[in-house]
């Protein structure tokens, strides 16, 4: 199953606290001079760039024209908050709607609409935080992470500039640079007797930069919180699937890093 926040992310009484706060530290340190207007216009700075992505896959196992996969949507915000929206797969329940939003800080919320529940998963590590941050804010130019990448070319795509990226023998991807490298086509197969056999493709339907609408991050105030499996367990009785052994050991998965990270 599926599974960063700046002063705007907050209530405002706790930003105008953690404001006050930063002024005192800043005049300690011989730069209080800053008025609370200039420092509230830093942290509501636009530190990447907003965009929504909606994409449809296909998997080409037994049907060369290609099945209907799962249809998602990625919103980012200019504060770098990111929602992720999975939809069922067409006929096929095992992809069930869950919207995850997840904060600059690391910390995540997944939603389940259909109960009105969530689970909301604590920052991970100050060093995975880091890296996470980094790679958002900072990517390269190129759009390669790893040793291990290949630039196979750079390529346009929905009007955007985008670089073909090999990630391994069966992977390559067009990641955005101009939209911190978000991969908004993706294609995975493998080599037979020298050609390559498509297996699934992620394709691209709309790419618009903007700030996303504001629905999609609704961290659902009124909300129930529950642990992972048993927001798992409730959104399978919804759909009417049965709980057997697979989707237990998923939830006491789940929930097993969940605990760990408190």
């Amino acid at each position: 199953m599926c599974r960063l926040p700046t002063s705007r992310d907050l209530p405002s009484l706790r930003t105008t606290v953690s404001l006050a706060f930063l002024l005192l530290l800043l005049a300690a340190v011989g730069l209080g001079n800053r008025s609370l207007s200039a420092v509230a216009a830093d942290r509501a700075r636009t530190i990447t760039v907003p965009f929504t992505l909606e994409t449809q896959s296909y998997y080409f196992q037994g049907n060369p024209k290609g099945e209907l996969g799962i249809r998602a949507t990625i919103a980012r915000r200019s504060d770098g908050t990111t929602v992720e929206i999975h939809r069922n797969r067409p006929g096929n329940p095992s992809e069930l709607p869950f919207r995850i939003i997840k904060r600059l800080d690391g910390s995540r919320v997944q939603l389940a609409d259909s109960i009105a529940a969530k689970t909301t998963w604590p920052a991970p590590s100050l060093d995975t935080v880091a890296w996470r941050r980094e790679r958002l804010l900072h990517p390269p130019t190129n759009c390669v992470f790893a040793n291990y990448e290949i630039l196979l070319r750079n390529d346009t795509l929905l009007g955007h500039n985008v670089a073909v990226v090999s990630e391994s023998y069966t992977d390559t991807v067009w990641r955005a640079p101009n939209l911190g490298c978000e991969v908004i086509q993706r294609r995975s197969g493998y080599k037979h007797d020298g050609a390559f056999k498509l297996q699934s493709e992620m394709r691209p339907l709309r790419l618009k930069r903007g700030e996303p609408d504001p629905r999609l991050f609704d961290e659902g105030a009124g909300y129930t919180e529950l642990k992972p499996s048993e927001l798992l367990r409730r959104v399978m009785a919804k759909a009417g699937i049965p709980w057997d052994a697979n989707l237990q050991q998923e939830g006491e998965r789940s929930d097993k890093i969940f605990f760990r990270n408190q």
